[in-house]
């Protein structure tokens, strides 16, 4: 089957798209869901560029959005994610279901017009749109029950955004979950750095308690009193907690002294020329200790950088199916060598 519009070969997996929704829903504190079913679903969208004259000599405000050709919601991310080097196709990957093309061309200029203008808070006559481009977008529709709850989720396979968890709510951590994640957080230099944040807040904070005790006892000509009562809540609920968070550190200086991290990903390559253009390949290898298994879906991002300045439209995801995934950039040098470009991965 060919498509009456461009679509993009297949980035992620449907496993890589459910690692996503897991890692989304684990985030809330759910940590199992029932998947019912999985479909890749090629949805339509008309992507275009927008300008709106603003009021009172302000600059205008211009951009970039799409509009759903099936349902008419308007989305900033679609032309974020397709912002990437991506290979266009009009073949549809097999299996995929192509959704309906609901709402034409012109009706979906004059809609756009409305949308824009209900989301700036301006008239209508003020919005000007053009350059609609037809373009489909693969999904995974994944069905499936979380938080006791049916969800439908919406996982885009070029990027991994997933769409429709919006609805799930947080589930409160047990004490154990919270030191789990605390720990967590201290495998990391920012993590250190919030974390030790809170800890000096809360061994410094104590006066407050003191103080709101102490003015109580002013007030009614106990001075003597007042500081008692501040006395009091230092040695209450306040103390036990920096114990606990003293404790939490001490049991994570202990971690980082004994064990160590049962995995890590190193990645390995080098920019050569490649005809008029220059090539960045090479290969990632996720290396795995103390019998871990490898995450699914793990994901990283290479790019390449001129200077300091990252080169945006290199950006190309390297998706974990085994230990090792190569990976290749080709893009344009502007007015310089190749080797003198750098690169590197997050």
């Amino acid at each position: 089957m060919v498509l009456d519009a461009s679509t993009y070969n297949l980035v992620l997996t449907p496993e890589s798209a459910l690692s996503m929704i897991q890692k989304e829903i684990a985030h809330r504190g759910w940590k199992k869901f029932e998947v019912e079913e999985v479909r890749l679903i090629y949805t339509p969208f008309y992507m275009f560029s927008f300008d709106v004259k603003a009021e009172g000599g302000a600059p205008p405000i211009t951009g970039k959005a799409a509009i759903n050709a099936y349902n008419g919601d308007i989305s900033d991310l679609i032309p974020y994610i397709i912002d990437r080097p991506l290979t266009k196709t009009k073949n549809p990957s097999e299996g995929g279901e192509i959704e309906e093309t609901a709402i034409s061309m012109a009706e979906a200029k004059e809609a756009t017009k409305d949308k824009i203008a209900a989301q700036t808070g301006l008239k209508r006559e003020s919005v000007s749109v053009s350059a609609f481009v037809k373009v489909y977008i693969p999904f995974f529709r994944i069905w499936l029950e979380a938080a006791h709850q049916p969800i439908k989720v919406d996982v885009d396979a070029l990027m991994g955004t997933p769409l429709g968890l919006e609805g799930l709510h947080e589930r409160e951590k047990t004490w154990g979950e919270a030191t789990s994640e605390t720990l967590s957080r201290l495998k990391t230099p920012q993590g250190w750095v919030d974390l030790s944040g809170k800890l000096i807040g809360s061994l410094t904070g104590g006066g407050g308690g003191g103080h709101v005790g102490g003015d109580h006892g002013r007030s009614d000509g106990h001075g003597d009193g007042g500081q008692g009562g501040g006395a009091g809540g230092i040695a209450g609920t306040g103390f036990q907690s920096r114990w606990l968070i003293l404790i939490v550190a001490i049991g994570a200086l202990a971690y980082f002294a004994f064990l160590q991290p049962s995995s890590g990903i190193k990645c390995t390559g080098e920019i050569t020329q490649y005809k008029n253009e220059c090539m960045l390949s090479g290969i990632c290898t996720y290396s795995l200790k103390n019998n871990a298994e490898l995450p699914v879906g793990e994901i990283k991002q290479v790019f390449v950088k001129d200077g300091k300045d990252t080169l945006f439209d290199t950006y190309t995801n390297v998706v974990f199916e085994s230990t090792q995934e190569p990976f290749e950039v080709t893009f344009e040098p502007k007015g310089k060598e190749c080797r003198q470009y750098t690169w590197g991965y997050s």
